[in-house]
């Protein structure tokens, strides 16, 4: 602007408008010393800066809150804009791999639901993921949470993102993105308590704005985001008066927006004024998300989908991915190894490891004990509490049972010091707020965070008494027991861990003389085929043939019939397939035409009247689809160059096709003979007989995945297994007599 135009604007009283600052010595025509100018020739910037915001009507604090958001941003950027945790061999800038988290807006210690509730609330199928199944609390974004609160304290498990939380807090703050009216305040709290000389909180904040004389004052009138970090951190010692100045720093600077840390379970303290949140873990989409930007941030974008489909088809280890820092476990040891194996134990132990040990130590805190318990005590306990629970199917616990297991455990090993009196509660909370491996998820009921944690824990105990592993042989075949006996064989000496388990999964079937009968005939078929390389996959066909209609059995013990899905190669084979489904057809039709079943024909009887009535009342598509099997299973009869037999089948075929109504009595006798030149049986058990097979064919599963998962297991035990597979107990016997 001119100074001319200025003149005017003077000479009109407008000056208001104006406000002159002299710059250098130059010369201005006109201008005289009291015309009001401010000379800023020799005057510090920030008395200049105050000058111009009293002149525009800006108030003082605006300016304090100005400078002091300016002054603050390297500190804030240098402490909370990377972070560095576990194995990572330098840091990471936090804005790369920040997930959105989620808060719960009730403590789960808070719902009042019975162990019962939430058994019926948990899905199954889900019960590696309990953090990952529907919630009872309902979610939030966790910003939100300010948005409605001026008082939060912020509760979490070990590893579930409350220091990277607030972090982000205080440099979205210091970026502008979140309340940038504010100046952020990120307070570690053990540093705190431990600083020397205990000062006062806003004392130590004015050292973290460099002494700056106006930090009273931009607190006083609410200008701060103070996050407060870990009051889980601060020792017992410290607790009282890191509490007191928590509470007045909430009193005497009321305006400010002010959010605490901590540990479930750590420090119950009731903090006047403040609403109580939880961190919710991870939901499979902010997994996905964690890792895509954790491999984006290394320039590995490609392996991000290869890391999430090895971890979904992995139920157990995904199960750890709700909890960033198991999350952030699993990312550096597949960065390592391009897989999670080694095996699951070992994945395991290191998580173990991480939330016992490690977490705490590369942060240099020490925790309190109760009772001088060491890590070592309680992960004894852990396993004996995990093993015991287990054992009984409970997945979800009261805390009184958990406090009377805890007291037996202290007694049975005389813990207690010479006038000790014993609070469980006390080491239940320790377990729960210093490891992280025992979450609250109702009111007075527990469960472990991550059921993989509960079985990799029952396995540890088992394996350190082997005693106990026949106590739990009565459970082989059980689906939730494969994930042990899984980790077992990969902990103890895999030939003496499969050799008890190969036990008692013949164990099951023993004394049952129905399916010791079954498998004998089993046997038969399939010593019939000449194959004995072989043995065990053919009576895998056969017991699936006889049985349940499954060939996962077939397919593991012979790679030749899983490539050859049309039994090219087992002609024998696919003919009693062939034949068994003309049969079953037949007896379905004379089935549905006897209403007393209670009253049974023997196998010939029944076929023969079987295809009597096809020939004469049934439908045309059922009598041409009896005709049309029994076509196929005489042509394969045929193949095997057993021409009689053969044409006895086709004879058959043709009476149906051509609607000739044979009698029962003329068939009888060639069908009687056709099934026992065969061998063919209709194989009918009882309700619990179905059951103990079902679950015997499971077992046997199980069987070859833990082969597949032994370290060091040899060919003279994996030889013996197959052998004896599926075998009938006394066939069992003679081969171990053999053995010796």
């Amino acid at each position: 602007m001119e100074w001319r135009v200025g003149l005017d604007l003077v000479k009109k009283r407008e000056d208001e408008r104006l406000m002159f600052l002299r710059l250098d010595d130059a010369e201005i025509d006109g201008l005289y010393s009291g015309d009001g100018y401010l000379d800023i020739r020799h005057v510090p910037d920030k008395v200049v800066a105050t000058r111009i915001l009293e002149r525009l009507g800006v108030p003082e604090i605006e300016q304090i809150t100005r400078n002091l958001r300016a002054q603050t941003l390297p500190d804030i950027q240098n402490r909370c804009g990377t972070i560095r945790v576990l194995t990572m061999e330098h840091p990471i800038e936090l804005a790369g791999i920040y997930t959105e988290i989620n808060l719960l807006e009730r403590r789960s210690a808070h719902v009042r639901k019975s162990r019962e509730e939430l058994i019926r609330t948990a899905k199954k199928e889900d019960f590696y993921r309990f953090g990952i199944t529907a919630p009872i609390v309902k979610r939030v974004p966790g910003f939100e949470v300010f948005a409605h609160q001026q008082r939060v304290i912020i509760y979490g498990k070990p590893g579930s993102g409350k220091t990277t939380f607030l972090k982000h807090c205080a440099m979205k703050c210091s970026l502008g993105g979140f309340h940038p009216e504010l100046i952020p305040v990120f307070v570690t709290l053990k540093h705190f308590a431990e600083y020397e000389g205990c000062p006062p909180l806003v004392a130590y904040i004015q050292h973290q704005w460099n002494g700056n004389p106006n930090t009273e004052t931009a607190l006083r009138e609410g200008r701060a985001l103070i996050l407060l970090d870990g009051l889980d951190e601060v020792r017992d010692d410290d607790f009282t008066r890191v509490r007191k100045a928590v509470e007045e720093a909430a009193i005497t600077f009321s305006r400010c927006i002010l959010a605490i840390t901590c540990r479930i379970a750590a420090r119950e303290y009731l903090f006047p004024g403040f609403t109580e949140v939880e961190m919710a873990d991870f939901g499979e989409e902010q997994i996905e998300k964690f890792a895509k930007l954790w491999f984006a941030a290394q320039g590995e974008e490609r392996r991000a989908k290869a890391f999430l489909q090895k971890l979904k088809h992995n139920a157990p280890i995904f199960g750890l991915a709700s909890s960033p820092l198991l999350l952030t476990l699993l990312l550096l040891v597949y960065q390592d190894r391009n897989d999670f194996y080694g095996t699951r134990a070992e994945l395991y132990r290191d998580g173990l490891d991480v939330l016992l040990r490690k977490w705490d130590g590369k942060r240099a805190i020490e925790r309190d004990r109760p009772y001088g318990l060491t890590v070592s005590s309680m992960e004894i306990l852990l396993e004996e509490i995990a093993y015991r629970r287990f054992l009984a199917a409970d997945y979800f616990f009261d805390q009184e049972d958990l406090e009377r297991q805890i007291a037996t455990f202290f007694a049975e090993r005389d813990l207690l010091k010479d006038g000790d009196e014993l609070v469980a509660e006390k080491v239940l909370n320790s377990i729960e707020s210093h490891l992280g491996l025992l979450a609250q998820r109702a009111v007075r009921v527990f469960s472990f965070s991550h059921l993989t944690f509960q079985e990799y824990l029952t396995a540890r105990r088992l394996s350190t008494k082997p005693t106990l592993i026949w106590e739990i042989g009565r459970h082989v075949g059980e689906p939730r027991w494969r994930e042990v006996w899984l980790l077992l064989v990969t902990i103890v000496d895999a030939d003496d861990i499969l050799q008890q388990l190969k036990h008692h999964v013949d164990a099951l079937v023993q004394d049952r003389p129905s399916l010791q009968s079954f498998l004998g005939w089993c046997q038969r078929k399939a010593a019939a085929l000449n194959e004995p390389s072989k043995a065990s996959s053919m009576r895998a066909a056969y017991f699936s043939l006889g049985n349940v209609q499954k060939l996962e059995l077939v397919d593991r013990l012979d790679t030749d019939f899983k490539r050859d899905p049309g039994l090219a190669l087992y002609p024998n084979l696919i003919f009693d397939f062939e034949m068994t489904s003309a049969v079953e057809s037949a007896l379905a039709i004379v089935r549905s035409r006897i209403n007393d079943l209670a009253s049974r024909f023997d196998l010939a009887h029944e076929v023969a009247t079987a295809i009597a009535l096809a020939g004469r009342d049934s439908t045309d598509e059922v009598r041409v689809g009896l005709a049309v099997e029994l076509t196929e299973a005489a042509r394969f009869g045929l193949r095997l160059q057993q021409a009689d037999f053969g044409r006895e089948l086709e004879s058959l075929a043709v009476c149906l096709s051509k609607h000739r109504p044979p009698s029962v009595g003329e068939w009888q006798e060639k069908l009687g003979a056709l099934a026992r030149y065969r061998d063919i049986h209709e194989w009918r058990f009882d309700a619990e007989d179905a059951k103990t097979l079902d679950r015997y064919y499971a077992a046997n599963i199980l069987l070859l995945d833990c082969i597949t998962a032994a370290r060091g297991l040899t060919n003279k035990t994996r030889q013996f297994i197959e052998d004896t597979m599926l075998l009938p107990a006394d066939e069992i016997r003679k081969i171990e007599a053999a053995r010796l």
